[in-house]
């Protein structure tokens, strides 16, 4: 979708003259501050930032003349998306977390609903294939909270090491945990998936003065779309 969206913005402006002046760099730089704004909630399905973007790039089309290359200028097709409609809930050893401030769930997340303790594990840890075994069985049916804060000083492949057991620890069907926790210092950021996993995946901001989580009660739902309707 973000990849759409550039080509998109990239044909647009060079389509809008063959000429650049100021004019044309103010009207292009007016354009991309438009769709990056609130009011177009990310381009994307949430909210129908997409249809809100369609509806704009049309009228912009249709001032500036410009031909479509076919009927219309909208050419409808589908994507596979992983949504999250309804529910999104977690609470840390009984205080419940803001959404997008101090949580968010990793776009290809599962849903799930209950109370689960917790299991931690440092990154420097996950360089240590018996501490994770260990870790992982203790995890069993519960959540493996992986703590990224105040990180240890690694070498470059160390770094890609932690990184790939993270994707695998997140997204392997056959772990028996039912969930991951992630704790971060840095600042949170969302997305979308055209995926869904077996598992959810939360990860939480957290200062490194506070202490870590030993339980979690979690309630999201998601639904999965195998063709879900996009214009552009």
């Amino acid at each position: 979708m973000q990849k759409r969206f550039h080509i998109l913005i990239l044909s647009f402006l060079l389509l809008i003259k063959t000429g650049i002046n100021a004019q044309d760099i103010g009207y292009a730089t007016d354009i991309i501050r438009t769709l990056s704004s609130a009011e177009f909630h990310g381009r994307g399905y949430v909210n129908d930032g997409l249809a809100l973007t369609e509806s704009f790039l049309i009228g912009e089309f249709s001032k500036n003349s410009l031909q479509p290359l076919f009927d219309e200028y909208r050419q409808p097709f589908t994507l596979p998306v992983n949504t999250f409609p309804g529910k999104m809930s977690v609470t840390l050893n009984g205080i419940q977390l803001k959404p997008v401030k101090e949580f968010i769930v990793d776009p290809a997340s599962n849903g799930l609903s209950g109370d689960f303790k917790i299991v931690m594990i440092e990154k420097r840890e996950l360089l240590q294939p018996k501490i994770i075994n260990r870790k992982l069985r203790k995890a069993t049916n519960q959540f493996l909270a992986i703590d990224l804060r105040n990180p240890p000083d690694m070498n470059e492949q160390e770094n890609e090491t932690v990184s790939d057991l993270i994707r695998i620890i997140k997204y392997d069907p056959m772990l028996m945990i039912a969930g991951v926790l992630e704790l971060t210092d840095e600042k949170l950021s969302w997305g979308i998936s055209t995926v869904r996993t077996t598992r959810p995946c939360i990860v939480v901001h957290q200062e490194n003065k506070m202490q870590a989580p030993d339980n979690i009660k979690v309630e999201i739902e998601n639904i999965y779309h195998d063709h879900h309707p996009v214009a552009t």
